[in-house]
């Protein structure tokens, strides 16, 4: 600053007599700075907000202000299985086998998703469970 002292939330590091600073945010201090996306008050990869203070594919981080962390979590619905998640199928409809909150609905298989793909989910015939899409339940597949 004017004052020659260092902002909170900032570092300063290689100044010498003939040389200015180079000053940078510190990122996972729980303070989001206007150069960083997020900042949730670590430097963990994988739990939406990563040790570059970015935001990951497949989350959103909200709350983060010069005084409070953000807050990172799954966006259900955009196709994307995360580890957090039991079933991602690109949507939020429930009664399809992945629910408005990427839990698998009872009844139902959610296969193939990953981080780059979305999940198939089917009905699990012979569960002694009759959906509206069966015409049948009785708790084999015989």
């Amino acid at each position: 600053n004017s004052l020659c002292q260092v902002e909170i939330g900032y570092i300063c590091t290689g100044g010498t007599l003939s040389s200015q600073d180079t000053c940078s945010t510190i990122c996972g201090d729980a303070r989001r700075l206007p150069q960083e996306q997020c900042d949730d008050g670590d430097v963990i990869d994988g739990d939406g907000c990563n040790s570059l203070c970015q935001v990951e594919v497949g989350y959103i981080c909200t709350g983060g202000t010069l005084s409070s962390q953000d807050t990172c979590s799954t966006i259900c619905g955009d196709a994307r299985r995360l580890p957090q998640e039991q079933c991602d199928d690109g949507d939020v409809i429930d009664g399809d086998g992945c629910n408005s909150l990427c839990q698998v609905e009872i009844g139902y298989i959610c296969t193939g998703g990953t981080i780059s793909s979305y999940d198939t989910c089917s009905i699990i015939c012979g569960d002694a469970r009759r959906l509206p899409q069966e015409q049948c339940d009785d708790g084999d597949v015989i």
